[in-house]
């Protein structure tokens, strides 16, 4: 349970975006459609049996993951776990079971705050942008996805498409084992 309230800070934790831009001692991190960063000990994230939330702040003029339960190889498989954005918009996919998008578009340039849930009883998805929900549906797991890592910046080279890498700036993903 070592991820029970997990968080990857990658620059201030701040609140409005001038707050971040006034900042010149620590930046967020910039993603350059390439890069992402990736944790071996992806079974300290329960996705399939408990409650959890991910939230991030971003700022994108594209998409790509912010948040992945993925195989430690290069192809996508049933049951593993994605939040990004495509489209424009918020996603969370389960591998071969489905995906639920919202309806907001986060591919401004701006920052945004930006969230889901899962409810373990209902199996139900609710996202979140800058604390107003934009969607929701119902999904789970069949299975917990074995040998999986986290990824955060991308899930993995052939998912989701058209931007598998994360292009964009992340100030801080967190990760709490409840909704």
């Amino acid at each position: 349970d070592g991820a029970k309230n997990s968080v990857i800070r990658f620059g201030p934790p701040a609140i409005a975006s001038a707050e971040v831009e006034k900042d010149s001692a620590q930046k967020p991190v910039q993603f350059d459609g390439s890069t992402f960063v990736e944790i071996p000990a992806g079974d300290a994230f329960d996705l399939t049996t408990k409650d959890f939330t991910i939230a991030a702040r971003l700022k994108t003029s594209e998409g790509g993951t912010l948040f992945a339960l993925a195989p430690s190889g290069d192809n996508w498989t049933p049951d593993g776990q994605s939040f990004f954005v495509r489209d424009g918009k918020l996603c969370f996919d389960i591998g071969w079971v489905g995906v639920v998008t919202g309806k907001t578009k986060v591919n401004d340039g701006k920052w945004h705050n930006v969230s889901m849930t899962w409810e373990s009883s209902a199996r139900r998805v609710r996202l979140f942008v800058d604390g107003e929900a934009d969607g929701e549906g119902t999904l789970a797991a069949k299975a917990t996805l074995p040998n999986s890592v986290l990824r955060i910046g991308l899930t993995s080279p052939d998912f989701p498409q058209p931007n598998t890498y994360f292009t964009g700036e992340l100030a801080e993903v967190r990760f709490y084992q409840r909704a």
